[in-house]
């Protein structure tokens, strides 16, 4: 690429070349029609305006290459100025991606470490028999759904922990007909209250059996437990109480102390 003042150089070195050409021209026409020993004509013009102009063209000649050569100089200099800021650039670039790179592997670490510490925290104190649990990460991505599935495990804990302590509660107020409803839960879950169900009836279907039993003894029968409270009046018993308006029927009967039928049994210490 050329600069203005070698474009103008080369310009004027295109003229004086033409204006030399023309000369040297002049000059050979000349000598061709002078005689050799005359030929003076040709000689002066050689040695004078030819001359000049063949000096100029060499001058322009020697000041186009010169700003040629300075044009090359300034070219290397853009170049290496233009290597070092690339070079700079990209050793900027390189660190920053390092650093960008350090900083997002931090991030993603720990983005990934706490919500796995949660569930860490939340499993343990589970198996500590702590069930009230909660899990608070939700997300899009595996540890997302992760935390979600274990919410869906502490639902599962939690309903069967209720339902266990509802059939306990009932059986301890004599409610031996509450039964836990078995479509709630899934899987092994179900099965556990299934068995508890079972179970429930076999004790219910065992205190009707002893019940008729005692039932079918003509003589009044009351069963008491360890605080002298009724349990249960046999058929005999609740006639002869509801005769003696004490009860309106044994239905009435648990819970209330034995010494309400004034047996002296009931009014003993042991």
């Amino acid at each position: 690429v050329l600069t203005e003042k070698a474009k103008e150089l080369q310009k004027q070195t295109d003229q004086a070349w033409k204006e030399s050409q023309a000369s040297t021209g002049q000059v050979i026409a000349l000598a061709m029609k002078d005689p050799l020993p005359k030929g003076r004509s040709s000689i002066d013009l050689a040695f004078g305006s030819a001359r000049g102009k063949s000096d100029a063209v060499e001058d322009l000649l020697a000041q186009l290459s010169s700003s040629k050569e300075d044009a090359a100089k300034q070219d290397q200099q853009e170049s290496t100025k233009t290597y070092r800021s690339s070079r700079t650039l990209l050793i900027t670039l390189v660190l920053a991606g390092i650093l960008l790179g350090a900083g997002l592997g931090i991030y993603i670490s720990r983005s990934i470490s706490r919500p796995l510490g949660m569930i860490a925290d939340a499993a343990k104190n589970i198996a500590l028999g702590d069930v009230n649990q909660k899990i608070e990460y939700r997300a899009g991505d595996e540890v997302g759904s992760l935390a979600e599935s274990f919410r869906a495990v502490i639902e599962a804990v939690n309903a069967l922990t209720h339902d266990t302590d509802m059939l306990s509660e009932a059986a301890a107020h004599d409610k031996l007909d509450t039964r836990a409803d078995v479509t709630k839960h899934q899987g092994d879950y179900r099965r556990v209250v299934e068995g508890f169900n079972s179970t429930l009836d076999l004790v219910v279907d065992k205190v009707n059996w002893y019940q008729s039993i005692i039932d079918a003894v003509p003589s009044p029968i009351h069963v008491i437990d360890k605080d002298m409270n009724w349990v249960y009046l046999n058929k005999a018993f609740e006639k002869l109480m509801v005769d003696n308006k004490i009860v309106r029927s044994r239905k009435d009967a648990p819970g209330m102390p034995c010494s309400s039928a004034n047996a002296n049994i009931c009014k003993t210490q042991n």
